[in-house]
């Protein structure tokens, strides 16, 4: 079972939800608002569950649950898909290894599905707790911000 973290930004401050019903609830009362929620490891059954709330479009939701993707970038009407492959460094444990990281963008909010990524998505969003000025930019920043740690994972 996987872990799903859900909050809202207002003006560079995290407020932590329970729901995607409440992040619906948020976003509807403020519209300065965004939402990031974030599955790490999900089984398919919860990925579907979450994403089923969300409303997206079949073709999406299928991407969505179904791991294994290719790195890609995807339109599904407002939504952007990207579909990043983070390198894990090896341990003496672990030999190199990739895990694979679904973002989902619109203007309003961004899902994160990490799957084998280990911390990324949690360091990205501590490391962003400390850079209002970039969470008041939106969803398309924090992107911006998970694609350049994977593109720096792989260095």
């Amino acid at each position: 079972m996987g872990d799903l973290q859900a909050s809202v930004y207002v003006d560079g401050e995290r407020s932590d939800i329970d729901s995607v019903d409440s992040l619906s609830q948020r976003l509807d009362r403020d519209p300065a608002a965004f939402g990031w929620l974030s599955l790490t490891d999900p089984a398919a059954a919860e990925t579907a569950r979450v994403v089923a709330d969300l409303g997206l479009k079949p073709l999406l939701v299928e991407d969505l649950v179904d791991a294994g993707q290719r790195p890609k970038a995807e339109r599904h009407g407002e939504a952007l898909l990207l579909v990043l492959h983070p390198v894990r460094t090896p341990t003496p444990e672990r030999a190199v290894s990739t895990g694979e990281l679904h973002v989902v963008v619109t203007d309003r909010w961004l899902l994160t599905i990490g799957h084998d990524t280990g911390s990324l998505v949690s360091e990205v969003a501590a490391d962003l707790a400390g850079r209002p000025a970039v969470l008041r930019r939106g969803p398309r920043a924090v992107a911006v911000t998970l694609i350049d740690r994977v593109v720096r994972s792989e260095e």
